[in-house]
């Protein structure tokens, strides 16, 4: 599913800008269909 796919390339990229940066990303998970409105 295109959601899969997309979160794991956030992954990827969170992953790089710690390394490249120091920056801690996170990643939200578009599951929770409380917090959409």
């Amino acid at each position: 599913m295109y959601y899969d796919y997309a979160h794991q390339k956030a992954e990827d990229i969170s992953g790089l800008r710690k390394d490249l940066y120091g920056e801690i990303v996170d990643v939200v998970s578009g599951s929770e269909d409380e917090d959409i409105e």
